[in-house]
């Protein structure tokens, strides 16, 4: 027996919507923490954190406790 079409589509739109969700809360936990250490908002720094992306992840995976910011995010997302 194959599954309705409509099921397929709505797992679709509600996957997308989970991960765009996540996306939107990913987004604003970066520029408020960005904000918070730099005191102001996506600039120069950003330009040199995307010459530098290697530096910059071992720098913030060291300094942030990002393993919970991301479970949360994800458990935000998905409820």
């Amino acid at each position: 027996m194959r599954t309705p079409p409509w099921r397929a589509q709505r797992a679709l739109l509600w996957t997308g919507l989970a991960a765009s969700i996540y996306g939107l809360c990913f987004l604003a936990v970066v520029e408020w923490s960005f904000f918070a250490e730099l005191g102001g908002r996506f600039n120069f720094v950003a330009v040199d954190y995307l010459v530098y992306p290697t530096e910059v992840v071992t720098n913030v995976w060291e300094s942030y406790p990002l393993a919970w910011v991301l479970a949360a995010l994800v458990t935000t997302s998905v409820g």
